[in-house]
């Protein structure tokens, strides 16, 4: 009994940093990671929000030079980055599923949001 409450309070604690990420938390930590580690300029705070589609799709948004998106695309269990746009072969549900995502947030949802981010001008 005790392995099993440590191995949940081990998931909880695993799962604060991305709790408002959409999707498994390994998933949008890989997403992250990889985001960060191609974006030396960018800090895990600029990060808006992390949302991924069917296991094998992903978005980043953050904040920039102004709002940004970045799609990312997952081969065997590497998420790669797939451009600034949703590139060919992205299904139309995946696409309309972000697209659905940024405006919920664009108009003051928090769907899918980072918990650390920070709004340029506010710190």
């Amino acid at each position: 009994m005790h392995s099993i409450l440590s191995l949940g309070a081990f998931l909880v604690a695993l799962a604060l940093p991305h709790s408002g990420y959409c999707g498994t938390v390994g998933d949008t930590h890989a997403i992250q990671t990889t985001f960060l580690r191609t974006h030396a300029d960018v800090a895990r705070s600029d990060i808006m929000a992390i949302a991924t589609y069917g296991g094998r799709y992903g978005q980043v948004m953050y904040q920039g030079a102004g709002v940004a998106a970045e799609y990312y695309r997952k081969f065997g269990a590497v998420w790669r980055d797939a451009g600034t746009v949703a590139p060919v072969g992205f299904p139309g549900k995946a696409t309309r599923y972000f697209s659905v995502m940024q405006n919920l947030r664009a108009n003051g949802g928090s769907n899918c949001a980072n918990p650390a981010f920070v709004a340029e001008g506010s710190g």
